[in-house]
């Protein structure tokens, strides 16, 4: 039985973290967002859990708990702030998690992309490139299915350089919306069109497959909604715009739990020498899932299953089996398609001409 202190859980994720701990048998504190470190240290954790909304906020945080010598885990969606190769938030969390001998996890709560991409990249031999695309098929797509602090994430994102590697290089030159693809889903959605957004996975895939030269998170949606998207990231580097967006993206009920909850659908393609292999999973509820893919990690890292450092969910434990954990926990269903040697590239973008 392990002592975990959730920070944030006031709000819709942190609440159902704090309660699927508990059910999961450990002992959980619940502290405000705000919290100092020596409160999380006064209730003896044995790990941390961020249910924080602010991106800096969290990144902060973390730090802060690593040098008290304390494992933690970020239920957020979002890759940690980077300035580029020269300024990686990254690199400094995992020294000094190394340091203190414990585990940090940026991004816990959206390590399914991670997991799937890991698991279609060990399918091939010599990954180059992994493309990582969600979907949310139901009206009001994914501003009905997340909760309140994701979108909040997702207003905060949008005007910034995407990050990630493009050749070997950070990504400094790409934008939202501006690079596209066709996704090949399994049905009932089939292949759908694609832009590449703010994602986790770019900045997560490298650390576990670092031959890969190439890595990008996608959203799928119409293309006239691509296009919108693309127009909209570019008017939002305006301040007044930005703040129109940040009001109309990050308020908003909280979204639909149970039977009824918003689907999702996430695929993996990581292309090799020897063809494309794709990792699918679909499901319900994506609050829930978030929930349960950080509980996953927690019961790995509190048992002992990685090193010391900042890791990527896919290096916590063995990708595919927290996928079957995951797939018992919260009902998602996930496969593996591997390459077939007449299989090629299925991805298509680029910038756009014009």
């Amino acid at each position: 039985m392990a002592a975990v202190v959730v920070m944030g859980a006031g709000g819709v994720t942190g609440r159902r973290l704090a309660e699927s701990l508990q059910a999961a048998g450990h002992v959980v504190t619940r502290v405000p967002a705000d919290a100092d470190v020596a409160a999380v240290r006064a209730a003896g954790a044995d790990l941390a859990v961020l249910a924080v909304r602010d991106v800096a906020d969290r990144a902060a945080l973390m730090h802060r708990l690593v040098a008290a010598g304390t494992s933690v885990l970020d239920a957020g969606a979002d890759a940690l702030p980077s300035g580029g190769p020269a300024d990686d938030a990254y690199e400094r969390l995992d020294a000094a998690a190394r340091a203190g001998g414990v585990v940090a996890v940026p991004a816990a709560g959206a390590g399914l992309g991670d997991l799937l991409a890991a698991a279609a990249a060990e399918a091939v031999r010599g990954p180059r490139e992994v493309h990582v695309c969600w979907a949310f098929p139901d009206r009001g797509g994914w501003r009905r299915a997340l909760a309140p602090g994701y979108r909040a994430t997702a207003a905060g994102r949008v005007t910034g350089p995407l990050s990630g590697p493009v050749e070997g290089r950070g990504v400094q030159e790409e934008r939202t919306g501006e690079i596209r693809r066709l996704a090949w889903f399994p049905r009932p959605i089939g292949p759908a069109h694609a832009a590449v957004v703010p994602g986790p996975e770019a900045q997560a895939v490298p650390r576990h497959a670092p031959a890969v030269r190439v890595a990008r998170t996608y959203l799928a949606m119409p293309a006239w909604r691509a296009e919108l998207l693309q127009a909209t990231a570019t008017l939002a580097r305006h301040p007044r715009v930005h703040r129109l967006i940040d009001r109309r993206w990050s308020p908003g009920g909280d979204p639909v739990v149970g039977p009824d909850a918003v689907r999702w659908a996430c695929v993996a393609e990581a292309a090799g020498s020897d063809g494309v292999a794709r990792a699918w999973a679909n499901g319900r509820d994506p609050v829930g899932l978030g929930v349960g893919t950080v509980v996953a990690l927690a019961a790995a890292v509190l048992a002992g299953h990685c090193d010391a450092g900042a890791l990527p969910p896919a290096r916590v434990d063995v990708p595919t089996a927290l996928l079957d954990r995951l797939a018992a926990a919260t009902r998602l269903r996930w496969s593996l398609i591997r390459p077939r040697p007449a299989d090629g590239p299925s991805w298509q973008g680029g910038p756009r001409a014009g």
